[in-house]
């Protein structure tokens, strides 16, 4: 199914509609068996996050899911990181935000925290996907091999240096 993010192709926004009218709603229902709450999500936007590809933004209540101006550029080098293709580094980075959508009421003491509770329900998410769905194993691999390593990197990659992609919005 990755087949469908061809960041060249499309816009982040189209992206990410793709993306929450498909395989967002495999997750959802992963995130809900799991005791997940899910924000509501108002909406998909594009601007510049600096360092992160992509972010949820929230107040509490709602969210709203946010790509990178350069949203293809960042995904691309992501990409080459992880030596995947670029539509299965896209994939990831949704299903990475999309887990942040399903941490409503769930307080963290810190982003670190956060950041690695999405990892760890990534690697399950992807072992459970990898088992009903065999032909597609090897994607579900690669993506679990990415959250495995994101995981690993939590505090180099969100540490004190970081400025917290997951600002609130008004």
């Amino acid at each position: 199914k990755s087949d469908g993010y061809d960041v060249d192709k499309k816009r982040f926004t189209d992206l990410a509609k793709t993306y929450l009218s498909t395989d967002a709603k495999d997750l959802e229902s992963y995130l809900k068996k799991n005791n997940r709450e899910l924000y509501d999500l108002k909406g998909v936007k594009t601007e510049s996050l600096e360092h992160a590809i992509a972010a949820v933004k929230s107040n509490g209540k709602d969210a709203v899911l946010v790509g990178d101006e350069k949203f293809a550029q960042k995904v691309k080098q992501m990409a080459r990181q992880y030596q995947v293709a670029p539509q299965v580094a896209a994939r990831y980075v949704f299903d990475h935000e999309f887990t942040h959508v399903g941490q409503k009421g769930m307080y963290f003491d810190d982003e670190i925290c956060a950041e690695k509770d999405v990892e760890h329900i990534l690697q399950s998410y992807y072992q459970e996907l990898s088992r009903k769905d065999p032909e597609n194993a090897k994607v579900y691999s690669s993506l679990a091999a990415i959250a495995k390593d994101r995981e690993a990197m939590v505090t180099k990659n969100y540490g004190e240096s970081h400025v917290m992609a997951a600002a609130s919005y008004n």
